[in-house]
């Protein structure tokens, strides 16, 4: 694998590229009229793309970081809610206790609609979405 580093200039670009498996170091100044120059016949190196797999799992993985962000939201907003009425009670608020208790608060009208839009529906939903998500990322193969 051939690692290179470009260090662009107004007048040149500086150009190092290191071959990990043999060590050679290579390093050279192009000025804008050889690279013009290379544009013209084409003496680029090959750009490395990633296989049509690798880019489906970081599609994978970008999703479910995004769930799991979506999953951070809703439980910060219901921990506000539990927090403005006075309950404490930290991780203990996501078991099945602390959940029962938070949706038994007497609410005003429309903390209680926030609750409601909130609730543990979509705090539901989005965990077993990340389930799946989770066991498709473990069941794929990694290339």
């Amino acid at each position: 694998m051939i690692i290179i580093g470009v260090d662009f200039h107004p007048a040149f670009q500086q150009i190092a590229s290191v071959d990990i498996e043999t060590g050679d170091f290579q390093e050279r100044q192009l000025t804008h009229r050889e690279e013009a120059e290379n544009l013209l016949e084409d003496r680029f190196p090959q750009i490395w793309v990633p296989s049509w797999k690798n880019r489906d799992m970081r599609q994978l993985l970008w999703h479910r970081h995004r769930m799991v962000q979506a999953r951070t939201w809703v439980m910060n907003q219901l921990q506000a809610v539990a927090l403005n009425e006075g309950l404490r009670c930290k991780k203990r608020l996501w078991r099945e206790a602390g959940r029962k208790q938070l949706e038994a608060f007497p609410l005003a009208p429309w903390a209680s609609r926030r609750r409601g839009d909130l609730k543990m529906k979509s705090y539901r939903q989005i965990l077993e979405f990340l389930l799946g998500l989770y066991t498709a990322i473990l069941n794929s193969p990694f290339d």
